[in-house]
């Protein structure tokens, strides 16, 4: 009797340790297939149209050089420049991502931040200034590229096509907004 009692007692224990472990395999590929679809800075939500997870994936060099430049206590204005082209509508929807979230952010910090765009010739020799860092939105129409990089006070956005644009926005985003809070 003893001996029943004892297999029953394995058959117990090692039957929930098998549900406990499919429970939190079946958890952890839910959560995992979960979008990221905004963050919290300071109480205030960010939201994105792409996976945060996705954009932490681009390409981004110099990172902690664009923290400074757009955190700088010189930097007066951003200005985004944009090439004329068939994709000025990706363009203009980054755009308004960019101005309208870093300007929350600005306000965050007391900061008052004049952020205008222009049309431009050429993404060539572009240079700002600690006083007037430019962001330059390269859309599919110009690259074959996926990345965000920084030379001579030029933050850099390029996008393959619009999802990648989209990407690589937000991932310049989150390494300005130094978010590491994450919500699905």
């Amino acid at each position: 009797m003893k001996r029943v009692e004892k297999q029953r007692l394995i058959t117990i224990i090692i039957t929930t340790a098998l549900i406990g472990f499919v429970g939190y395999i079946i958890y952890s590929w839910w959560f995992a297939s979960q979008r990221i679809l905004k963050i919290n800075i300071n109480g205030i939500e960010f939201g994105f149209r792409r996976d945060i997870r996705e954009a932490l994936k681009v390409e981004i060099e110099n990172s902690s050089e664009i923290k400074k430049a757009l955190w700088n206590p010189n930097l007066k204005k951003l200005t985004l420049v944009f090439v004329n082209s068939s994709d000025n509508i990706l363009v203009k929807i980054q755009f308004f991502e960019i101005t309208y979230k870093l300007a929350v952010a600005y306000q965050l910090k007391n900061r008052l931040m004049n952020i205008s765009g222009e049309a431009i010739e050429s993404y060539e020799n572009l240079k700002g200034d600690e006083s007037n860092v430019l962001i330059a939105v390269i859309p599919p129409y110009f690259t074959n590229h996926t990345r965000v990089w920084f030379k001579d006070w030029v933050v850099y956005i390029e996008g393959k096509d619009s999802k990648d644009l989209d990407l690589a926005t937000i991932r310049f985003l989150l390494t300005v907004l130094n978010s590491t809070e994450f919500k699905s």
